[in-house]
């Protein structure tokens, strides 16, 4: 999952009447276990005295510190509170009004690292599990994603399987679509989705689909369906009929892409779709997908995707 850090001034205070070594011993524990984690970033919270800093006997250190903040920086006018919050000892910061999760002081980064280190690890990690029969399964999911989707700037939806879901009538899959759809909308608007459809006479013959069936009525049923769960955002549905290059991308990227600030792009995915919650057997594990096959979409998408023929595209612009 994603998570969040601040740092307080009167941390940065503190840290800048250091030793050099002691410095940047601290600094460099920012760096690798904050900083530099892949799924870590900065939320700037308070006013940094940075021509001061950057001018003292230390500016080095400071100065790539503050580069590299700057690099994992997201802002924000939303209020938002950080996962973790970094002060110094004489600092009180409540839990769930300054910091979600942990606040980390200064003398636990100078005499406690590994303890830290476990700590992080045990609050962040890189999945988490909701299981499908928790009661509270709905509210823990909009917890889990309300932690970064309510930053992000644009929100596109990929699931090559839910129009087929409709043409199937698979009635479960259909509920649990709309009710994730219609969660993440709820935070933050969905820009667009992306599905595909592959050829009706295929699907009448391989899948037990209705002969009767027409692809106007498939457009009509997919019209109804996303008005309910999604009915502001741009709904593209690729025909996929005799382009199995666009089925076979579309299937390797089921999930949530997510950019904020147009800087920082983020794909989030349990490995099976939208469809959270529909597999009573095992928990949903959401996880980010590697920044290297993120990379590999985003560089892609316009080959693959954009080009591609569309079977439905609504609203019309």
């Amino acid at each position: 999952m994603i998570y969040s850090f601040s740092l307080s001034k009167n941390f940065i205070d503190a840290i800048e009447k250091e030793e050099y070594w002691e410095l940047h011993s601290i600094v460099q524990f920012i760096i690798d276990n904050l900083i530099e984690k892949h799924n870590f970033f900065f939320i700037p919270k308070e006013n940094f005295k940075l021509v001061k800093i950057l001018k003292g006997p230390n500016a080095s250190i400071f100065k790539e510190l503050i580069q590299k903040l700057d690099k994992k920086s997201i802002k924000t006018k939303n209020e938002f509170t950080p996962d973790f919050m970094i002060s110094n000892d004489d600092e009180k910061y409540k839990k769930n009004e300054s910091y979600s999760l942990k606040n980390i002081q200064l003398t636990e980064i100078k005499y406690a690292k590994r303890e830290i280190i476990k700590d992080l690890a045990d609050l962040a990690p890189d999945k988490i599990k909701i299981l499908d029969e928790d009661k509270n399964f709905q509210i823990k999911l909009t917890s889990a994603l309300s932690k970064f989707l309510i930053l992000a700037n644009k929100i596109t939806l990929i699931d090559r399987h839910i129009p087929r879901t409709f043409i199937k009538n698979e009635e479960i899959h259909k509920i649990k679509a709309s009710k994730t759809m219609d969660c993440i909308n709820k935070i933050s608007k969905v820009s667009e989705f992306y599905g595909a459809l592959q050829n009706l006479e295929y699907l009448k013959k391989k899948q037990n689909v209705n002969r009767n069936l027409t692809e106007e009525d498939v457009k009509t049923h997919l019209e109804k369906f996303f008005n309910g769960c999604l009915s502001k955002s741009r709904i593209i549905v690729k025909d996929a009929s005799k382009n199995y290059a666009l089925w076979k991308y579309l299937l390797d990227y089921r999930g949530i892409l997510i950019e904020i600030n147009e800087i920082f792009s983020f794909f989030l995915t349990d490995g099976h779709g939208l469809s959270f919650a529909h597999r009573p057997d095992s928990p949903v594990k959401l996880g980010l997908m590697d920044k290297d096959e993120v990379d590999h979409l985003i560089s892609n998408w316009e080959k693959n995707i954009k080009k591609a023929a569309n079977f439905h595209v609504f609203p019309k612009l």
